[in-house]
């Protein structure tokens, strides 16, 4: 019997979660706003980040270029295998808060956006790029001229190949700008190339920055969680405690459900995390506060649910 490629991957994805929250053994050193996807069914690739400096101002992070990665093939207890990958056709440049997806192929990471060096002045060169874990290298993707640079925004995969990038926060000659832009702005990629932008929000909606989105196969529905700005939402919640105002969160869907795990993000204007970093939402439209004892319960339970599936 094979096991199918989906398969593998949630298995591999669930078995590094665990050992990581175990082990918490990290790259150095600490970033927040990186992108990270998981590639070859086994490679876990991250790419780009920042630090804080002097305050928890985002204007004056520190940007970077470093690519980093973890083969979960052979791990046994311990995940510190991390290694530094040096492309062999240079690096794109440092960047943070950027959109970032794993591309259907299971080979290529798209990058969109993000701050850029962050200096205040340069702007964002390479606004989009392309990078293939075969090769370890990136390539570079044409953007149309006068398309804005955007930042702090999440980038989703659907069932048709299809990246989509909502909303974010504009930049203009290296600063950002303090608005972000309308929630018509909305982007999408296929087969790695840019597509267009669309108009697709109703009237009275509102764009939001920081945000994260998890893609809801069962319904073909892509639900936006949390960030700036959040005056409008997908649905209305029946149920169920509100998770706290945060931003550069992350939203997972499980696996065989149709249920979404919140996991940390940040208050606005300071750089710790929330107190309920960990939630999950399910599509009733509920809320629950997820112990963090019990979290590994959870994904145990994901994890046994889908051997049943792991041959076909």
């Amino acid at each position: 019997m094979k096991k199918s490629a989906a398969a593998t991957r949630l298995w591999s994805v669930g078995y590094f979660f665990i050992f990581t929250v175990v082990c918490a053994i990290q790259p150095e050193p600490p970033i927040l706003g990186q992108g990270c996807a998981l590639l070859k069914q086994h490679i876990i690739y991250c790419y780009g980040g920042a630090t804080y400096t002097s305050d928890a101002n985002n204007r004056h992070a520190k940007t970077h270029d470093t690519l980093y990665a973890l083969d979960l093939q052979g791990t046994s207890t311990q995940v510190d295998s991390w290694r530094l990958v040096t492309p062999r056709g240079g690096s794109i440049g440092p960047n943070a808060a950027f959109a970032f997806a794993g591309l259907a192929d299971d080979v290529h990471m798209i990058v969109h956006g993000g701050w850029g060096l962050n200096d205040g002045h340069t702007s964002l060169i390479n606004q989009t790029g392309v990078f293939s874990a075969e090769t370890e290298n990136w390539e570079i993707i044409p953007m149309p001229k006068k398309t804005s640079p955007l930042s702090e925004m999440p980038a989703v995969l659907d069932m048709n190949k299809t990246v989509w990038i909502w909303s974010g926060q504009a930049a203009k000659g290296g600063d950002r700008e303090s608005d972000v832009p309308e929630p018509e702005n909305i982007r999408f990629f296929f087969n790695q190339q840019f597509v267009a932008n669309r108009a697709l929000f109703p009237a009275n909606s509102y764009a939001r920055l920081g945000h994260s989105a998890a893609f809801l196969a069962a319904e073909a529905a892509i639900l936006y969680f949390g960030g700036l700005n959040q005056t409008w939402g997908i649905r209305p919640i029946a149920s169920g405690v509100i998770p706290s105002a945060r931003y550069f969160h992350t939203t997972t869907s499980v696996p065989g459900t149709s249920d979404i795990i919140l996991y940390g993000g940040r208050a606005y204007g300071t750089d710790r995390p929330v107190d309920d970093f960990l939630r999950s939402w399910s599509s009733m439209g509920s809320y629950r506060t997820i112990v963090f004892s019990s979290f590994l319960v959870l994904i145990v339970t994901v994890l046994l649910r889908m051997i049943s599936t792991l041959f076909v």
